[in-house]
């Protein structure tokens, strides 16, 4: 296909990402120089903060705790009096204002060198910390030694201090030190990622030293199905954030908070108030069932997140691939995001009262419509056209403005008055606030949390807008030693107003918006400033609506509680039983009065209208759970065995009408209605019952095995294919544990590799049993009711199965310094359920049936580094890229389905459609007519015809229409940057997708009022115009051929500035600047308002907030 450059959107040429790149490279430069040039500098890589909390205890205690958090090393002399008794109390402090608060009423001073940390005695010793130092470094006799790690290498850097004093060296480059000590004296051997050593250098002047590695960032606790594990025993694709990185955006929903965060995971826009995001792991597996992941929240699965404020979330894990997500069967078919709740813990008594709060703007992205002259005359040369056509433009007689305009335009006309809608219907810039406060208590016999949050967002218009109110209670209990029980609730409230003044109904069908018939000629007030109810012909000044709003309320009520039992058998043997409820009550209110626009059409032959709906869901989850882990020498065990059962009810009931007497009582008098009165209600069950076991194997903590098998039976499916099994088996090499492997840069090092397979069973209710549904008609002068067939249902409807293949690599640079992973997969899913069309003369349209394949393969690549790290500041970077190529293996035949829009060997969503060749010319008359056209029309490529490829004479959708590029990006990156300096931080962020196409809509392009883009109109005295003035202000199809774009786009996602600082008695107060999307760093649809959201109706917020956040 060659490139259309006539019509301006390029869909064919190469994506260019030389913007993102060049960032990409940037970063990447400043990185590794300043990893390699602080390699040198150690001693200004140590952490800075510390969590003590202390009461009468040694000072030397305080000093203890303090090195052992950090890699700070304190120097004093014995006239430090390191007995005397202090009481601290320090959540995540910077050291020197720990050491400020602990020494001010002591004798004592301290300073900082690099990680050296000097106490002196004050007014007593009379010297100073150099003093000191000269001191501390009088010759007594000099040792020698080597520092290696396990495997014989030199640790180039690493501290030698004498305990005690300032008297210190690092080692040479190949690991060899020489220092003067005292007699007996004691020297500290530290450097970073390892643990750290106290040697007696008495009776000896050579030592050999060997370091042992400090693992406990691989000890790390990853949450996983139905239990945890070490990230270092991890043997899948999972991915895991922390609260610190979701608090950065002033967001409702977790998952925009989790947008670009990791690598794999496309998160969409949400663009109304308590709106939801749609996601997608690893791309589109299934045509028509749900490609939707499954959340579990603290263990237990869950409908919807949106009630679960972003403050109360703990931890997010994502499980990509099969053997992550087969532990959850057909609910894990498209991947599983888990999510853990804040809670206390069962440690040391203490209660912690937080408290947030934020206030920001939305700025809304609106766009340029034409003014009112550049709208005259386009209205004028639209009327010549209609006229004349390109041929008589220049021929025919002059029209007036009284043929062109309206009666109630033409004064606007004469008068330049003009009427600004956009400004008049929608707010510019719109609020949004959030308050959440929580009380966390921590025992060794118990803990609890309870919060309380609340927030307000408004929408783009009056009375448009969601508020979310919720409770979260959770609370822990040891009954015994071997025993705990617990429960956790939650309760939301969220009420969403969808009101959008100007859309008018007709007999019950939405027909009109306010700009489809508004333009700036319509005048919305008279000269003394009354409204004008009807502004032209049958249509309503929608400013009725601001005067006496409609009502379209949706209000949830939603219940979710979790009751836990966790018992310790005997050693090694565990039983965790979870019981899970979720109520979900959605009561929808609607009710357009006979004075509303939207009734305006109809109020005096129908009236108002009014309805009630209600949607009452509950979810049981009952899951238990026995674990076995047991440690033989070198072998590690564990054994993991589920029985679940999970059973969902649906109850609908609705009744909706119009013609009441009184627009008073609202839907309030449902009795009252007299026409298109329709009341319905349903009922549907759905049970997924399963069989768990999932055995791990690990040896010497160097090679991985995991295999698990899950049996699901989901009442959806027809009786003989309710049950499947699942299986996967995963294996992981740690070669840095080997004894042959020696690295002092590619310090960790993991290979993984896994297989399974999931199914997917999303579909609805009683798909598999025929229906009925009555059919009345007139017998004489009686009105009987029979029964027909509703559709045709498949006997043999099964599972949809996908089978994934991941090949994994972990690693780690200097120590952990840099680290990350990449994974490569490739996803086959057979079976397809699928919606099939069926000619009318079966009795049915359509039927589920289980047809076609599809396929997916991606990479992915994530990269976190630590670029600088000193005392005081501190610059991190995050990358990640992923990479997803879907297609459609087979069909139901070796045929296309055009109708379908789906096409073998192409990825699941495509736009397929003409090619657009330009505009008819006048000097293209005769050639014009052949195809039926004129002048000033599109122009469409003839690609083919019956008998082949080439020109046939004729336009034809099945010849002639092409596919012009894939819907969903191919590819995704995203880029973080974290700058610390002492207690002020910086953060930004960068989100980019490239390699799909979009396309453009709403208000602007089928509207009386054209966007100002649209002035570069094609007329024989333009005859380089670039849009067809027939495309204008119609609802043709072809008017959407114009509006394809390339959808790729880098935005600047995030932009954080917050300082923190201690005010009595007050533990942390942090206060933070926070700004999400305010701009794009690059769109390659540059007339593209919002590529995340090409409608003009309906874009992506950028917004700006103040955050305030305090610790008691």
């Amino acid at each position: 296909m060659k490139k259309n450059n006539s019509s301006g959107t390029n869909l064919t040429e190469k994506v260019p990402i030389k913007h993102f790149l060049s960032i990409m490279r940037t970063t990447f430069i400043l990185l590794f120089t300043c990893v390699f040039c602080t390699m040198a500098e150690m001693s200004y890589t140590q952490n800075a903060r510390v969590t003590i909390n202390k009461r009468n205890v040694a000072l030397k205690e305080v000093l203890n705790d303090i090195e052992k958090q950090t890699d700070y090393l304190f120097i004093y002399n014995n006239e430090v009096n390191t007995n005397e008794k202090v009481s601290v109390r320090a959540n995540q402090k910077a050291v020197s204002n720990v050491l400020t608060s602990l020494l001010k009423d002591k004798d004592l001073d301290y300073s900082m060198e690099g990680n050296h940390i000097i106490l002196t005695v004050v007014d007593k010793s009379k010297l100073t910390s150099e003093e000191m130092k000269i001191v501390a470094q009088q010759q007594k006799k000099t040792i020698t030694g080597t520092v290696t790690d396990k495997n014989g290498e030199p640790i180039i850097g690493a501290n030698i201090i004498e305990s005690g004093t300032t008297n210190g060296t690092v080692t040479d480059i190949d690991g060899n030190f020489s220092l003067s000590v005292e007699d007996n004296a004691f020297i500290r051997i530290s450097y970073i990622g390892y643990l750290e050593q106290n040697i007696n250098t008495a009776k000896k002047t050579h030592h050999e030293v060997i370091l042992e590695e400090d693992t406990q960032a691989l000890d790390e606790l990853v949450v996983v199905g139905y239990g945890v594990m070490k990230r270092s025993d991890l043997t899948g694709a999972v991915a895991s954030v922390k609260t610190e990185e979701l608090n950065n955006i002033p967001v409702a929903n977790i998952m925009n908070a989790l947008s670009g965060k990791i690598a794999g995971i496309d998160v969409g826009p949400v663009t109304r108030p308590g709106g939801s995001p749609s996601v997608l792991i690893r791309g589109r597996r299934s045509i028509n069932a749900d490609n939707s992941p499954l959340y579990v929240v603290d263990g237990i699965p869950k409908n919807s997140i949106d009630d679960i404020p972003v403050s109360e979330i703990q931890n997010i894990e994502v499980l990509k691939d099969a053997v992550s997500a087969s532990i959850y069967g057909s609910r894990g078919a498209n991947g599983v995001i888990l999510i853990t709740t804040k809670g206390g813990n069962l440690s040391q008594e203490k209660t912690t009262i937080n408290f947030d709060a934020f206030y920001g703007l939305n700025m809304v992205k609106l766009p340029d419509l034409m003014d009112g002259n550049e709208y005259i005359s386009y209205r004028r040369d639209r009327a010549r056209f209609d006229a004349y056509r390109g041929i008589g433009w220049d021929t025919g007689a002059p029209l007036n403005d009284d043929q062109t305009f309206d009666a109630k335009e033409l004064g606007s006309v004469n008068n330049n008055i003009f009427t600004d809608w956009k400004k008049l219907l929608y707010k510019e810039s719109t609020a949004s606030q959030e308050y959440n406060l929580s009380i966390e208590t921590s025992g060794v016999k118990n803990n609890g949390r309870f919060s309380i949050g609340f927030r307000d967002d408004e929408g783009y218009y009056p009375n448009n807008g969601a508020r979310r109110l919720s409770l979260g209670l959770r609370q822990e209990q040891r009954i015994f030693n071997f025993l705990k029980i617990g429960i956790n609730a939650r309760y939301t409230n969220l009420v969403q107003n969808d009101v959008e003044p100007g859309v008018m109904q007709s007999s019950g069908t939405v027909t009109y918006n306010a700009l489809t018939y508004l333009n700036p000629l319509i005048r919305a007030y008279d000269d003394d400033g009354n409204l004008i109810e009807n502004v032209i012909n049958i249509y309503a000044n929608p400013l009725l609506d601001f005067n006496n709003p409609y009502q379209d309320k949706l209000t949830y009520h939603r219940l979710f509680g979790v009751a836990s039992l966790y018992a310790d058998l005997f050693k090694g043997m565990t039983f965790n039983s979870n019981f899970g409820y979720e109520i979900d009550n959605r009561l929808g209110d609607v009710f357009y009065g006979k004075n509303t626009t939207k009734r305006y059409i109809v109020r005096d032959s129908e009236g108002a209208y009014a309805e009630k709906n209600n949607s009452f869901n509950t979810d049981l989850t009952w899951d238990n759970i026995l674990n076995y882990t047991q440690t033989f020498q070198k072998h590690n065990v564990n054994a993991t065995g589920v029985a679940s059962l999970q059973k969902g009810v649906n109850k609908y009931f609705q009744a909706k009408g119009t013609g009441l007497p009184d627009d008073g009582l609202g839907n309030w008098n449902l009795s009252e209605l007299t026409g298109n009165i329709r009341n319905e209600s349903s009922y549907s069950q759905k049970t997924i019952a399963s069989l768990i076991g999932r055995f791990q194997y690990g040896y010497d903590n160097r090679y991985l095995l995991n295999f698990s098998i899950r049996s699901d039976g989901a009442s959806v499916l027809a009786p003989g294919n309710k049950w499947a099994t699942f299986p996967a088996i995963s294996g992981a090499w740690i070669i840095n544990n080997e004894d042959f492997y020696k690295s002092n840069v590619l310090t960790s090092l993991k290979v993984r590799l896994s297989y399974g397979s999931v199914g997917n069973a999303a579909i609805n209710p009683y798909e598999t049993f025929a229906g009925t549904k009555a059919r009345r008609t007139n017998f004489g002068n009686t009105l009987l009711t029979g029964y027909m067939l509703d559709g045709l249902v498949n006997k043999s409807l099964g599972w949809e199965i996908s089978k994934t293949t991941n090949v994994g690599l972990d690693w780690g640079l200097f120590r952990g310094r840099i680290n990350g992973y990449i994974d490569a997969y490739r996803t086959y899913t057979s079976d397809l359920l699928f919606m099939r069309s069926l000619p009318n003369l079966s009795g049915s349209t359509e039927i589920w049936q289980n047809i076609g394949e599809t396929s997916n393969i991606g990479l992915e690549l994530s990269i976190n580094s630590t670029n600088i790290t000193t005392k005081d500041f501190k610059w991190q970077t995050d990358i990640n890229y992923s990479f997803n190529k879907s297609k459609i293996e087979k069909l139901i035949t070796s045929e296309d389905m055009p109708n379908n829009n789906l096409f073998i060997g192409k990825p699941l969503r495509v736009y397929n459609d003409y090619i657009l060749d330009g505009i008819w010319q006048v000097s293209e008359v005769d050639e014009a007519k052949k195809y039926g056209t004129y002048p000033g029309y599109q122009k469409l490529k003839d690609i083919a015809g019956p008998d082949g490829e080439g020109a046939d004479g004729s336009i034809s959708s099945t010849f002639d229409k092409k596919i012009l590029g894939q819907r969903d990006p191919s590819w995704m990156a995203y880029m973080r940057n974290s700058f610390t300096y002492q207690n002020l931080s910086l953060s930004f962020t960068m989100n980019g997708k490239f390699g799909h196409m979009i396309q453009m809509a709403g208000t602007g392009w089928s509207s009386a009022l054209p966007l100002k883009l649209l002035n570069d109109y094609w007329t024989p005295d333009n005859p380089n115009g670039k849009y067809p003035l027939m495309a204008l202000s119609t609802t043709n199809t072809l008017d959407g051929l114009w509006r394809y774009r390339k959808g790729d786009y880098i935005v600047m996602q995030e932009i954080s500035l917050a300082y923190r600082f201690k005010l009595k008695p007050l533990n942390n107060v942090n206060v933070s600047f926070l700004a999400h999307n305010p701009f794009f760093i690059y769109r390659a649809a540059k007339d593209c308002i919002d590529p995340m959201s090409p409608s003009s109706d309906w874009t992506v917020w950028k917004s700006y907030a103040l955050k305030f956040n305090v610790t008691f």
